[in-house]
């Protein structure tokens, strides 16, 4: 491995920890670009986690590569907020464009 990308792959790793430690997560799933690279590039970059995360000393900090599925998550957030949009703290459901309540409706059997 190059000495330039050894020491990129150290640094992205120490925002991974920082990122880590201030969220108190345990487990990293790496997409994009850096899935693309040789296996060895993901191990290093697990190693480097690993040794700066303060999960670590607790238990396992697991660091996984995934493919980036960009289109699949946009539509499943469309679903979510448009379609389907989620209920809110009252059990009511949200109004998709504006995230107000939406009115009640009495549905009566026809």
């Amino acid at each position: 491995m190059e000495p330039w990308l050894g020491e990129t792959l150290d640094t992205a790793a120490k925002v991974i920890c920082g990122g880590l430690n201030v969220l108190g997560l345990h487990r990293v799933v790496i997409t994009g670009s850096l899935t693309e690279f040789p296996g060895c590039v993901i191990d290093r970059l697990t190693q480097e986690v690993q040794r700066g995360a303060l999960w670590a000393r607790f238990g396992a900090v697991t660091c996984q590569a995934a493919v980036r599925r960009r289109s699949s998550g946009l539509v499943a957030m469309g679903i979510d907020r448009l379609i389907l949009p989620a209920e809110d703290e009252t059990g009511g459901l949200l109004s998709a464009l504006s995230g107000t309540p939406a009115p009640r409706r009495n549905l009566a059997p026809v």
